[in-house]
């Protein structure tokens, strides 16, 4: 849930002062940095490090990147027509899919989508619960930790645990800098938003630039210092240490949808990830004269047969590998093709004594990235764990539910011992919330989850 400010959105004059950051790029790369003048006095703040400017220009990509709509979508306090441009990333809570955009799918996957009226993109819409309004969109975490160049989308609760961030020590508008978070998960809302530009008056922060993901679409808003620190009563400053490790690679210089492939399309749009527990399922959007299909798997022809008339082509379920999907005539020529990857991802949980819980993982073809513990009933993510290079030789990542941990989320009287029954049957009962585990598996495609762990499956109790 995201506090709303009555703020406008004013796009084209905020980006105004961007562009004017971007014309100082150069400079940067030379080791340049510092402010830009404008006029007597007044200065907006560039970038410093390579790490800042990636994050402003990823900023800017979310908010600017328009889409043409070939169908209709609806969700509350929006609704888009076929023929309507969708300017930004909408609002949409994916936790249940796990197709957050662009951190676990990509521009592409979610363009390509879109370029389907038959999509999941149009076709699917969760509604599982609060703010779940479509299958693909962003949310405030996502939109943050795509910025820093974080792996894995992170909730609110869990922002103060990622490795790096930390509170800035004093909490003014004042302090502000380029890259610095405001974060809040106090008083019934949760939201964080980036602060991509500064204002000064000979030296002195004047007004605030933040950008969001919020309802009903990414966007940038800019705050006097005054209205800014009027929000520290929820919110704190926080900053992220490791952004010199952030990466950037540009989706397009005029943040449009390209012309995709117009013969066939899978239903989550190109280059997605799909697990071997799923149907993978093709549309047909102009079949023209092309009579059959071509399934190539990691290189090699998997499977052909005819297109038929129907409007789609089923494939069922498929082994895990990379996939390469065309089209051909009678005369072997082909259509332009679609790619996806499906993923092959184990995993195992044992509850130890002391509060250690061990995620046992393996995949062929995937790398985990992270495990967590969620609600399945409305799939709050609660406890996120990253893993790391020696957890993946290891097989293994072993974690840990402190009284601490617990206690801030919610759970009071947790004695420190994570047993099989305390994580089904005594936490986050209410309601049917029991938590769940799930692991991460990114590939070049995105990112992927797991199923949903069971009471009778994923876990075992080792005394």
């Amino acid at each position: 849930m995201t506090q709303q400010f009555n703020k406008s959105e004013n796009g084209n004059q905020l980006f105004e002062k961007l562009n004017t950051i971007n014309q100082e790029v150069e400079a940067l790369k030379d080791g340049g940095g510092g402010s830009s003048p404008t006029q007597t006095g007044i200065t907006h703040d560039v970038p410093e490090t390579l790490g800042e400017y990636y994050l402003v220009r990823k900023a800017q990509e979310m908010i600017e990147a328009s889409a043409y709509l070939v169908g209709a979508i609806a969700a509350p306090n929006r609704a888009y027509s076929a023929g309507d441009t969708l300017k930004g990333l909408p609002y949409s809570s994916t936790k249940k899919e796990n197709t957050f955009v662009p951190n676990h799918v990509s521009f592409e996957t979610y363009f390509t989508a879109l370029s389907d009226p038959n999509s999941y993109a149009y076709t699917v819409h969760p509604h599982s619960g609060a703010y779940e309004y479509l299958y693909y969109g962003a949310v405030c975490g996502v939109f943050a930790c795509y910025c820093l160049g974080i792996t894995m989308r992170h909730t609110n609760w869990d922002m103060f645990g990622i490795p790096g961030i930390e509170k800035v020590a004093v909490q003014d508008a004042q302090s502000m800098r380029i890259g610095y978070l405001a974060n809040t998960a106090k008083n019934g809302h949760t939201h964080v938003r980036v602060c991509i530009g500064v204002t000064r008056n000979n030296g002195v922060v004047t007004h605030v630039l933040m950008a969001e993901s919020t309802d009903p679409v990414t966007r940038a808003a800019e705050y006097t210092a005054e209205e800014f620190n009027a929000t520290l009563t929820d919110y704190t400053i926080l900053k992220y240490n490791k952004l010199e490790e952030n990466t950037y690679e540009p989706l397009s210089s005029a943040y449009r949808m390209p012309i995709y492939n117009k013969n066939l399309m899978p239903k989550k749009g190109n280059k997605a990830n799909w697990s071997t527990t799923e149907d993978v399922v093709i549309d047909v959007l102009d079949k023209g004269s092309y009579t059959n299909y071509v399934v190539e798997r990691d290189g090699s022809q998997y499977s052909t047969a005819a297109i038929g008339s129907g409007t789609t082509i089923n494939l069922s379920q498929l082994p895990f590998g990379k996939y390469k999907m065309y089209f051909v005539d009678g005369s072997n020529n082909k259509s332009g093709y679609v790619e996806w990857i499906v993923v092959d991802m184990h995993m195992t949980v044992t509850a130890r004594s002391g509060g250690i819980v061990r995620f046992a993982f393996s995949s062929a073809n995937a790398t985990p990235v992270a495990c967590c513990w969620a609600r399945p009933n409305d799939y709050m993510i609660n406890l996120v764990y990253d893993v790391d290079k020696e957890d993946i030789q290891k097989g293994y990542k072993d974690t840990e539910l402190s009284t601490a941990q617990m206690a801030n989320y919610g759970v009071t009287g947790y004695d420190g011992k994570a047993t099989q029954y305390d994580m089904y049957h005594t936490y986050y009962t209410t309601g049917g919330n029991k938590i769940r585990p799930r692991m991460f598996f990114k590939t070049e495609f995105g990112i992927i989850t797991t199923d949903w762990g069971t009471d009778a499956d994923n876990i075992t109790y080792i005394d």
